[in-house]
């Protein structure tokens, strides 16, 4: 199944008000990416499973609102 979400970072304060992407296919090994930021200045996650990936951003202290 498709999965595609955005939304805003809210903490911690250097990335604060980043856009924030996350996609990917639960049917497909492509794994599921979250993209936060834009240009230059982006970070990039990536795992197996959207439950995997959400928490490397927790584990990284970054905490996003998803908006969809």
């Amino acid at each position: 199944m498709l999965i595609s979400k955005s939304g805003i970072v809210r903490k911690p304060f250097s990335y604060k008000g980043m856009y924030v992407e996350m996609t990917g296919d639960s049917d497909n090994t492509g794994g599921f990416y979250i993209i936060i930021g834009e240009g230059k200045e982006q970070l990039l996650f990536w795992d197996t499973t959207e439950f995997l990936v959400i928490q490397q951003i927790i584990d990284s202290n970054i905490e996003v609102e998803w908006l969809d």
